[in-house]
C-alpha cells in the first residue's frame, strides 16, 4: 500500500540528500509508524484497505445505526449475522440495509425495515468493507504535516531516552494538526 509521504519528501524534509539510499528501510518504517500514530490518534484510514472485516456483538440502535470505526468507508461488501438459531444468515444492500457514509459512518436497516433478531454476543454481526483514503492526494496537509513532525523527532531522537534533554511524548504541534480530524465516539 502507498504511504501518505512518499520516501523523497520524507527525505527533503528531513534535508537529506535524495540518492543516499542507505537508510531507506529505516526512514520507511518511520513512515508506517508515522502513519500508524496518526491513524491511532484520528480513527482515521490514511491507506487503502479492502476486505476488513468489522464484528459486532449485534446490530446496535435501529435509530442511529450501527457505528462502523473506520473512515472513510467506500464500500460495504457484506453484512452477515447470526440468527437466533446461530445459522449465519447475509442481508442485502438496499432491502435490508442502507450506508450513511457520512463521517461516521453508519449502518441503518433500510426504509421501513429493521434489524432482524441476532444471537448476540462476540461475532454475530460481521460487516466487510473497503476503507480508507485512496490516494496521498485525499489525505489532509495538516495530517500529512503531522507526520513530518513524528518522522523528524524519531529520526533525530532514536533513543528512548534523551540525556541532558526535556523529553516530550509527541513532537510540538502533532495534536494541534491532528485534533481537527479526530473521530470522536461516544
Amino acid at each position: 500500500m502507498p504511504e501518505p509521504l512518499s520516501l523523497d519528501d520524507v527525505k527533503e524534509a528531513l534535508r537529506l540528500d535524495l540518492s543516499d539510499t542507505s537508510e531507506d528501510g529505516y526512514l520507511d518504517a518511520l513512515c508506517s509508524a508515522a502513519r500508524a500514530a496518526v491513524e491511532g490518534m484520528t480513527g482515521l484510514l490514511l491507506v487503502p484497505i479492502a476486505g476488513m472485516e468489522l464484528i459486532f456483538d449485534d446490530f446496535g440502535n435501529a435509530d442511529s445505526g450501527l457505528r462502523l470505526p473506520a473512515w472513510p468507508v467506500r464500500l460495504v461488501s457484506d453484512v452477515t449475522y447470526l440468527d437466533t438459531n446461530g445459522e449465519g444468515q447475509v442481508l442485502t444492500a438496499g432491502d435490508d440495509w442502507r450506508l450513511v457514509a457520512k463521517k461516521p459512518a453508519r449502518l441503518l436497516p433500510a426504509a421501513g425495515t429493521c434489524w432482524p433478531q441476532v444471537l448476540g454476543g462476540p461475532g454475530s454481526v460481521i460487516v466487510t468493507l473497503n476503507a480508507g483514503y485512496a490516494t496521498a492526494t485525499e489525505v489532509s496537509p495538516a495530517l500529512k504535516q503531522a507526520m513530518h513532525l513524528l518522522i523528524g523527532n524519531w529520526y533525530r531522537n532514536r533513543e528512548a531516552d534523551v540525556i541532558g534533554a526535556t523529553a516530550l511524548e509527541l513532537p510540538n504541534g502533532v495534536e494541534r494538526l491532528v485534533a481537527p480530524h479526530r473521530m470522536w465516539w461516544v
